[in-house]
């Protein structure tokens, strides 16, 4: 609404500019010349009127702007120092830590004048927001084992990343997880990006899909992401039971040899297609001491 008044005001203004205008080059025609000047004096105040209070509305509308994005700057500062204090506790052990997702500002007035800055700030928001959800899956339930023995599953996706990143160098990829509430496939699929971010940044996980470990939905699943992503690079399914029917679902499409899958575990259905070379790497476990990537070791 603010907004909206502000261009009434100024497109008013610019018509009264028109009009003294026209007015001035009338009176040049038809007034005698001691009063010419008079008017001539009248519109270049108006005139000067019109533009400064076209200066006024705009710089009020910046200032707005840059209000807007200085608030959202403070609140990702402050929301940054609070999840830096829970990692260092988390350090030390405790793990009873837990953060308030932050709540972030809008920046409604400066979108129509700093759109892109804008979008790229809501995008830091969406970001941060991420690493607090992802800090309180740590955190949120009591931790009553002793101690564990099994695969690390950050580096399980840390392993995926390195695979996806020598097979594929540049481009996109798309993910499959069993369920978005399971903190092994959210660690996986986050090992996956951490990894792209750090050696390859010319990779990019574009979209992710909960499939429930159901065959038929990770095979239409990869179907529509090779209908939407044309051209896409890579699959990368973060569970063990399904890769074949992403595989499948590549041969298919008559993607074999473009669109390559990097998958987990090594059964008898995903190594015949890796046998083949469409799935170009499987991790297999237990990490920390090595990856298996199809029948190679990193």
């Amino acid at each position: 609404m603010a907004e909206k008044k502000i261009r009434c005001a100024i497109g008013g203004g610019l018509t009264t500019a028109a009009v003294l205008a026209a007015a001035e080059i009338a009176a040049a025609f038809f007034l005698p010349l001691p009063l010419r000047g008079l008017v001539q004096m009248i519109v270049a105040v108006v005139l000067l009127a019109v533009i400064l209070a076209a200066r006024f509305f705009y710089s009020i509308k910046l200032t707005a702007s840059i209000d807007d994005l200085s608030k959202f700057c403070a609140a990702a500062k402050e929301s940054m120092s609070t999840l830096t204090a829970a990692i260092a506790r988390l350090s030390t052990g405790d793990l009873t830590s837990s953060v308030p997702v932050p709540k972030f500002p809008e920046v409604a007035k400066a979108q129509s004048t700093f759109p892109a800055l804008s979008k790229a700030m809501e995008g830091l928001a969406e970001a941060v927001r991420q690493s607090f959800d992802g800090f309180d899956e740590i955190t949120n339930e009591p931790c009553l084992r002793t101690f564990y023995v099994g695969s690390d599953t950050f580096e399980e996706g840390l392993a995926a990343g390195e695979a996806i990143g020598r097979l594929v160098g540049r481009g996109r990829v798309c993910a499959i997880i069993g369920d978005y509430n399971s903190v092994v496939y959210k660690l996986r699929v986050k090992g996956v990006t951490a990894k792209l971010a750090e050696k390859y940044p010319g990779l990019e996980v574009v979209e992710t899909k909960e499939c429930f470990e159901s065959g038929e939905k990770v095979y239409a699943a990869v179907i529509e992401f090779l209908k939407k992503h044309r051209g896409l690079e890579c699959v990368y399914v973060a569970e063990g039971s399904t890769p074949q029917y992403a595989a499948k679902a590549v041969v298919d499409s008559g993607r074999a040899g473009k669109t390559v899958v990097v998958a987990h575990d090594t059964t008898d259905a995903t190594m015949k297609y890796v046998a083949k070379g469409v799935i170009g790497a499987t991790i297999s476990g237990p990490l920390r001491t090595g990856a298996r990537l199809g029948d190679k070791i990193i």
